[in-house]
């Protein structure tokens, strides 16, 4: 599995969906890209018919705005990907929703927060934290069409039973027509997907490649027995949580005192568990928020000293692009004009023209 390509799944772009290829190199996806340009691997994956989610927004922290959400998901609609998730939390946030008619918004609804026998929406969402846990389901099955189910939680608690969790709810579920799975370790889950779809079980799978960053030379710090299960998904989401830095949303790295009891995306505890309970990313400490390190400048940063707060702007020159090989699209310059930050730096290491900074971020 260290040297692996899945091809023919669908990314969903500007409300068209087209074919692309997903690089697996050392447990980590190296590239994105039509499957004709990926490089040879040792062994390829046929994902056809699964969907790549561009985006996700969680309204754990309620949006108050339609300009709001657009500033959650601007750098998406900026560079042509006009699909986003949403979990849907009250009738508050599914009215805003409708007032977005230039986004193909996927409802989800939470069934902490919503009465399944007076929703509106086909979409229920559900989000177990153990295997078990998916018992629950069987008293929702004969009221709805389709399920949203997030196993984020059950990587997270290192059960890493991605795969037997899919192929349990075919055994559980045999009402719903659609089942939406987010998020799916791809090493671990194509084949159980493709397993279920010969059953004639309508299977999507969101992996959020768009969000995809991955360090490996962070990733060889993971104890060995997140290999195949954590290691891909502490690095999946680690642009997700910088964006949702600049919307405010929540705190970058989860430095937050109150996120580890309030958690506004299962990415975010993934990376809270890695950071701060295992202790093993501190070293690294920018590097797991980095678009591409390289890219990233601070501003005033002779005013940076050891053991002082500072006040901070993340900037991003030039432009980024956003699948190489695709079409043409970049993020134009100045979308990520810059997100303050409040910082207690630990240590400062300069690397040529970059510094990289230990210690904690937080939103201002």
């Amino acid at each position: 599995m260290n040297d692996l390509n899945i091809v023919n799944a669908k990314l969903i772009l500007d409300k068209k969906s087209i074919t692309v290829g997903v690089s697996i190199k050392k447990g980590l996806i190296a590239d994105v890209n039509r499957p004709g340009r990926l490089k040879p691997a040792k062994e390829t994956l046929d994902a056809e018919g699964a969907y790549v989610i561009p985006s996700f927004t969680d309204t754990y922290n309620r949006l108050n705005s339609v300009e709001e959400l657009i500033d959650h998901q601007r750098a998406y609609i900026r560079g042509g990907y006009t699909s986003t998730v949403v979990i849907i939390r009250s009738r508050d946030d599914q009215s805003l929703l409708s007032q977005i008619n230039f986004l193909d918004v996927i409802p989800v609804i939470d069934l902490l927060f919503f009465d399944s026998n007076r929703a509106t929406s086909e979409y229920v969402y559900f989000k177990p934290t153990s295997l078990t846990e998916l018992d629950k389901l069987r008293k929702y099955s004969k009221k709805i069409t389709k399920i949203y189910l997030d196993l984020s939680d059950v990587i997270a608690e290192r059960l890493a039973n991605e795969r037997d969790a899919i192929e349990y709810i075919f055994h559980l579920l045999k009402f719903v027509n659609r089942i939406y799975i987010y998020p799916i370790t791809v090493i671990q889950g194509v084949r159980a997907i493709n397993r279920l779809r010969r059953k004639g079980i309508r299977v999507f799978c969101g992996s959020n490649v768009y969000n995809l960053i991955v360090h490996t030379k962070l990733a060889e710090k993971l104890p060995k027995d997140m290999l195949e299960g954590l290691r891909i998904r502490a690095f999946t989401h680690s642009r997700l949580l910088i964006k949702s830095l600049r919307g405010k949303s929540i705190n970058a790295l989860g430095t937050s005192t109150s996120l580890k009891n309030n958690i506004a995306s299962s990415s975010a505890r993934v990376l809270y568990n890695l950071v701060y309970e295992e202790k093993i990313l501190i070293d690294d400490f920018i590097q797991a928020l980095s678009i591409a390190p390289e890219m990233i400048f601070l501003e005033r940063e002779k005013k940076i000293k050891v053991g002082e707060k500072a006040d901070l702007v993340l900037l991003k020159e030039g432009k980024f692009r956003v699948l190489d090989g695709l079409e043409d699209l970049s993020v134009p310059r100045g979308i990520f004009s810059g997100w303050d930050v409040r910082a207690n730096i630990d240590a400062v290491i300069r690397r040529g023209k970059i510094l990289y900074l230990r210690g904690e971020f937080l939103a201002t």
